[in-house]
């Protein structure tokens, strides 16, 4: 991972383009597709999408944009409420998944459907019911709730 960061060019415009390419997106944006496929649909990001990128990359030109709020402000200024598009915290998904039925799933699991040899199967059901749960083992829980038995 350090040395993908170190890749990162220095001009604002290369360095948007650099972020789609980087191991990690690649790796979620095949995910998406793959498990999009499994079900006849297509995963779509269009804040990824290259027409957006590229209009992204020429409006912030070498030295990009003063920050998030300068940044959200170029781009939806004409949509968005001022409070929002200057908001100082970072939106936050792992509680939208980690709900009481996430909870109950993960005091029931019996620990199949995830590769053991990967994972730690305790240390993930600790994860899901701890206070701080991470929306980086989302996966992971929909691969076991799917591999689980149907309960009537």
């Amino acid at each position: 991972m350090a040395a993908d960061e170190a890749t990162e060019p220095l001009s604002y415009e290369a360095a948007t383009w650099w972020i789609t390419r980087r191991r990690s997106w690649a790796t979620m944006a095949a995910n998406q597709a793959l498990i999009a496929g499994t079900y006849q649909v297509r995963a779509s990001n269009p804040l990824l999408d290259d027409d957006f990128i590229a209009a992204l990359a020429h409006a912030g030109a070498t030295w990009g944009y003063n920050g998030r709020t300068a940044t959200m402000k170029a781009l939806f200024s004409d949509v968005l409420p001022s409070a929002l598009l200057s908001r100082r915290t970072k939106a936050s998904f792992n509680r939208a998944y980690a709900g009481r039925y996430t909870r109950e799933f993960a005091r029931h699991w019996d620990g199949s459907g995830v590769d053991g040899e990967l994972v730690d199967p305790e240390i993930l059901r600790d994860v899901w019911l701890s206070d701080e749960p991470t929306m980086s083992t989302a996966m992971l829980l929909h691969q076991a709730w799917l591999a689980a038995p149907v309960t009537q």
